[in-house]
């Protein structure tokens, strides 16, 4: 019994670490200053082919259409 549970989880974790990997879709996050006022950051990443692209929003700012030169994922880190 413990082995099949074991086997499952492994499985489970290998499935969720594979689809944990794509980035597509909009992430946004705050970050404070240090006089306490929230900054809400807001990214929109898209998977053309092997690579990506992204495009970078601060509300808080009214600022919108922020393209980094590049986008890369490389061994699950965001560069």
């Amino acid at each position: 019994m413990k082995t099949i549970t074991i086997t499952i989880l492994l499985i489970l974790l290998a499935i969720t670490s594979a689809i944990s990997q794509d980035l597509t879709g909009v992430w946004h996050g705050n970050a404070k200053t240090p006089d306490d006022k929230d900054i809400l950051f807001v990214f929109l990443f898209e998977k053309n082919g092997d690579a990506y692209t992204s495009t970078m929003a601060i509300p808080t700012f009214n600022v919108d259409g922020i393209k980094p030169k590049t986008t890369s994922l490389k061994d699950g880190k965001l560069i």
